[in-house]
Protein backbone atom coordinates (compact mmCIF):
# COMPACT_ATOMS: atom_id res chain seq x y z
CA UNK A 1 0.00 0.00 0.00
CA UNK A 2 1.71 2.91 -0.81
CA UNK A 3 2.01 5.80 2.43
CA UNK A 4 1.04 9.05 1.50
CA UNK A 5 2.22 11.92 4.34
CA UNK A 6 -0.09 14.50 6.25
CA UNK A 7 1.92 16.80 4.15
CA UNK A 8 0.31 15.46 0.98
CA UNK A 9 -3.30 14.95 1.87
CA UNK A 10 -3.30 18.69 3.12
CA UNK A 11 -1.98 19.79 0.37
CA UNK A 12 -4.53 18.10 -2.18
CA UNK A 13 -7.34 19.37 -0.02
CA UNK A 14 -5.89 22.95 -0.57
CA UNK A 15 -5.76 22.14 -4.41
CA UNK A 16 -9.02 20.47 -4.55
CA UNK A 17 -10.79 23.35 -2.83
CA UNK A 18 -8.93 26.15 -5.10
CA UNK A 19 -7.34 28.09 -2.37
CA UNK A 20 -4.50 28.30 -4.17
CA UNK A 21 -5.56 31.28 -5.34
CA UNK A 22 -5.02 31.06 -8.95
CA UNK A 23 -8.14 31.21 -10.28
CA UNK A 24 -9.24 33.16 -12.98
CA UNK A 25 -12.98 32.40 -13.56
CA UNK A 26 -15.57 32.44 -11.01
CA UNK A 27 -18.02 29.79 -12.79
CA UNK A 28 -15.34 27.54 -13.36
CA UNK A 29 -14.74 27.18 -9.69
CA UNK A 30 -14.91 23.64 -8.51
CA UNK A 31 -16.72 24.62 -5.34
CA UNK A 32 -19.62 26.19 -7.13
CA UNK A 33 -20.46 22.60 -8.13
CA UNK A 34 -21.85 22.01 -4.37
CA UNK A 35 -22.47 25.65 -3.90
CA UNK A 36 -21.45 28.82 -1.70
CA UNK A 37 -22.93 29.86 1.47
CA UNK A 38 -23.85 33.16 1.17
CA UNK A 39 -23.90 34.52 4.67
CA UNK A 40 -23.07 38.16 5.20
CA UNK A 41 -20.12 38.42 3.16
CA UNK A 42 -18.89 34.94 3.43
CA UNK A 43 -19.66 34.12 -0.35
CA UNK A 44 -17.44 36.88 -1.31
CA UNK A 45 -14.46 35.82 1.35
CA UNK A 46 -14.64 32.49 -0.05
CA UNK A 47 -14.34 34.03 -3.97
CA UNK A 48 -11.59 36.01 -2.84
CA UNK A 49 -9.26 32.89 -1.44
CA UNK A 50 -9.83 31.60 -4.35
CA UNK A 51 -9.64 34.15 -7.59
CA UNK A 52 -6.36 35.98 -8.24
CA UNK A 53 -8.63 39.48 -7.87
CA UNK A 54 -11.50 39.95 -6.02
CA UNK A 55 -14.22 39.51 -7.85
CA UNK A 56 -17.41 41.46 -8.46
CA UNK A 57 -20.76 39.71 -7.73
CA UNK A 58 -23.37 41.74 -9.93
CA UNK A 59 -23.49 38.69 -11.89
CA UNK A 60 -25.74 37.37 -9.38
CA UNK A 61 -29.42 37.36 -8.95
CA UNK A 62 -32.62 37.18 -11.21
CA UNK A 63 -31.29 36.72 -15.21
CA UNK A 64 -27.81 36.41 -14.23
CA UNK A 65 -25.21 33.50 -14.68
CA UNK A 66 -25.08 33.15 -10.51
CA UNK A 67 -28.20 32.71 -8.40
CA UNK A 68 -28.90 32.70 -4.63
CA UNK A 69 -31.49 30.10 -3.22
CA UNK A 70 -31.52 28.88 -0.18
CA UNK A 71 -30.44 25.25 -1.28
CA UNK A 72 -28.06 22.95 1.46
CA UNK A 73 -29.87 22.72 5.25
CA UNK A 74 -32.00 25.21 3.66
CA UNK A 75 -29.06 28.42 4.05
CA UNK A 76 -28.59 30.56 1.15
CA UNK A 77 -26.19 29.67 -1.26
CA UNK A 78 -24.59 30.78 -4.61
CA UNK A 79 -25.12 28.33 -7.84
CA UNK A 80 -25.10 28.36 -11.32
CA UNK A 81 -28.02 28.91 -12.63
CA UNK A 82 -27.79 25.94 -15.03
CA UNK A 83 -27.48 24.06 -12.13
CA UNK A 84 -30.68 24.97 -10.38
CA UNK A 85 -32.73 22.14 -11.92
CA UNK A 86 -30.59 19.19 -11.25
CA UNK A 87 -29.58 20.33 -7.67
CA UNK A 88 -33.79 20.53 -6.94
CA UNK A 89 -33.51 16.62 -7.72
CA UNK A 90 -30.20 15.94 -5.91
CA UNK A 91 -32.14 17.87 -2.72
CA UNK A 92 -34.96 16.03 -3.12
CA UNK A 93 -35.34 13.38 -0.16
CA UNK A 94 -34.93 9.88 -0.39
CA UNK A 95 -37.46 8.88 1.85
CA UNK A 96 -39.80 9.02 4.36
CA UNK A 97 -37.40 9.14 7.19
CA UNK A 98 -35.26 11.19 5.08
CA UNK A 99 -38.00 14.22 4.64
CA UNK A 100 -38.98 13.81 8.32
CA UNK A 101 -35.25 14.14 9.59
CA UNK A 102 -34.22 17.47 7.32
CA UNK A 103 -37.46 19.83 8.22
CA UNK A 104 -38.22 21.00 11.55
CA UNK A 105 -42.16 19.94 11.44
CA UNK A 106 -40.91 16.47 11.26
CA UNK A 107 -41.78 15.69 14.57
CA UNK A 108 -45.26 17.38 14.38
CA UNK A 109 -45.75 15.37 11.06
CA UNK A 110 -45.00 12.09 12.28
CA UNK A 111 -47.29 12.40 15.28
CA UNK A 112 -50.31 13.32 13.06
CA UNK A 113 -49.14 10.32 10.68
CA UNK A 114 -48.12 12.67 7.98
CA UNK A 115 -45.76 10.52 5.02
CA UNK A 116 -42.93 12.58 4.99
CA UNK A 117 -42.21 12.47 1.16
CA UNK A 118 -45.73 14.00 1.49
CA UNK A 119 -45.38 16.73 3.77
CA UNK A 120 -42.14 17.70 2.22
CA UNK A 121 -43.90 17.71 -1.72
CA UNK A 122 -46.93 19.41 0.24
CA UNK A 123 -45.16 22.28 0.62
CA UNK A 124 -42.78 22.70 -2.39
CA UNK A 125 -46.11 22.15 -4.47
CA UNK A 126 -47.54 25.66 -1.87
CA UNK A 127 -44.68 27.63 -2.50
CA UNK A 128 -44.89 26.88 -6.60
CA UNK A 129 -48.62 27.92 -6.46
CA UNK A 130 -47.95 31.20 -4.01
CA UNK A 131 -45.20 32.78 -5.46
CA UNK A 132 -46.04 33.51 -8.77
CA UNK A 133 -43.96 36.79 -8.76
CA UNK A 134 -41.73 38.70 -6.95
CA UNK A 135 -42.92 38.31 -3.16
CA UNK A 136 -41.86 39.41 0.49
CA UNK A 137 -40.79 36.65 2.84
CA UNK A 138 -43.32 37.61 5.09
CA UNK A 139 -46.05 37.94 2.66
CA UNK A 140 -45.00 34.47 1.49
CA UNK A 141 -45.36 32.71 4.46
CA UNK A 142 -48.80 33.87 5.19
CA UNK A 143 -49.72 32.66 2.22
CA UNK A 144 -48.13 29.45 2.35
CA UNK A 145 -49.16 28.74 5.99
CA UNK A 146 -52.86 29.15 4.59
CA UNK A 147 -52.39 26.66 1.81
CA UNK A 148 -50.85 23.98 3.90
CA UNK A 149 -51.98 21.67 6.98
CA UNK A 150 -51.97 22.87 10.77
CA UNK A 151 -49.41 19.89 11.21
CA UNK A 152 -46.99 21.67 9.24
CA UNK A 153 -47.60 25.19 11.25
CA UNK A 154 -46.47 26.11 14.83
CA UNK A 155 -46.56 29.16 17.05
CA UNK A 156 -43.81 31.80 16.38
CA UNK A 157 -43.08 33.70 19.41
CA UNK A 158 -40.78 36.30 17.64
CA UNK A 159 -44.13 36.51 15.10
CA UNK A 160 -46.16 36.78 17.31
CA UNK A 161 -48.23 34.30 14.91
CA UNK A 162 -48.89 30.78 13.66
CA UNK A 163 -47.14 30.00 10.70
CA UNK A 164 -45.11 27.29 8.47
CA UNK A 165 -42.05 25.51 9.96
CA UNK A 166 -39.15 27.65 8.58
CA UNK A 167 -37.32 24.71 6.76
CA UNK A 168 -40.68 23.75 5.08
CA UNK A 169 -40.97 26.79 3.85
CA UNK A 170 -36.68 27.20 2.75
CA UNK A 171 -36.47 23.43 1.72
CA UNK A 172 -39.29 23.81 -0.53
CA UNK A 173 -38.63 26.68 -2.26
CA UNK A 174 -35.96 25.41 -4.85
CA UNK A 175 -38.23 22.51 -6.10
CA UNK A 176 -41.11 24.83 -5.92
CA UNK A 177 -38.68 27.02 -8.76
CA UNK A 178 -37.97 29.70 -6.54
CA UNK A 179 -34.85 31.61 -6.24
CA UNK A 180 -33.73 35.07 -3.59
CA UNK A 181 -33.06 38.10 -4.78
CA UNK A 182 -29.82 39.54 -3.70
CA UNK A 183 -29.95 42.21 -0.55
CA UNK A 184 -32.93 41.82 0.43
CA UNK A 185 -33.77 42.34 4.14
CA UNK A 186 -35.87 40.12 4.43
CA UNK A 187 -35.54 38.36 1.94
CA UNK A 188 -37.60 38.37 -1.80
CA UNK A 189 -38.46 35.48 -3.21
CA UNK A 190 -38.72 35.05 -6.92
CA UNK A 191 -40.23 32.49 -9.08
CA UNK A 192 -37.89 31.15 -12.23
CA UNK A 193 -39.44 31.05 -15.32
CA UNK A 194 -39.18 27.21 -16.81
CA UNK A 195 -37.99 26.01 -13.40
CA UNK A 196 -38.03 22.26 -14.06
CA UNK A 197 -40.06 19.90 -11.33
CA UNK A 198 -38.59 17.43 -9.29
CA UNK A 199 -40.68 13.96 -9.34
CA UNK A 200 -38.05 11.98 -7.17
CA UNK A 201 -34.54 12.13 -5.82
CA UNK A 202 -31.51 11.90 -7.95
CA UNK A 203 -29.38 9.09 -6.34
CA UNK A 204 -26.16 9.22 -8.44
CA UNK A 205 -23.30 10.85 -6.83
CA UNK A 206 -21.84 13.90 -8.24
CA UNK A 207 -18.23 12.80 -9.24
CA UNK A 208 -16.94 15.55 -7.82
CA UNK A 209 -18.17 15.52 -4.50
CA UNK A 210 -15.14 12.87 -3.01
CA UNK A 211 -12.39 15.18 -4.80
CA UNK A 212 -13.57 18.53 -2.62
CA UNK A 213 -15.22 16.97 0.37
CA UNK A 214 -13.08 13.99 0.78
CA UNK A 215 -13.90 10.46 2.15
CA UNK A 216 -17.68 9.56 3.03
CA UNK A 217 -19.06 6.47 4.33
CA UNK A 218 -21.80 4.03 2.79
CA UNK A 219 -24.90 5.66 4.84
CA UNK A 220 -23.18 9.83 4.65
CA UNK A 221 -25.29 10.47 1.23
CA UNK A 222 -23.50 13.46 -0.30
CA UNK A 223 -26.44 16.15 -0.66
CA UNK A 224 -25.39 16.59 -4.29
CA UNK A 225 -25.81 13.96 -7.11
CA UNK A 226 -25.88 14.63 -11.04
Amino acid sequence: MPQVRREQVIGYRVGAQGLLRDGSSLGKLAVLDFGVQDSGDSARLAFDARLRRTPSLRGVGPGQPLALAWTLRGAPHLHRRTDLDWLAAALWPLSDADALGRVDAGSTMKKAGMAGLAGFAAGAEAMRKVVTAPMGKGAASTAVTAATPDTMHRYCRSCQATHVFELVFRMGSLPAGIELEPGTAPPVLVPRPGAAVPTSAARRRHPGWFACSGRSTRTCRPAIAR
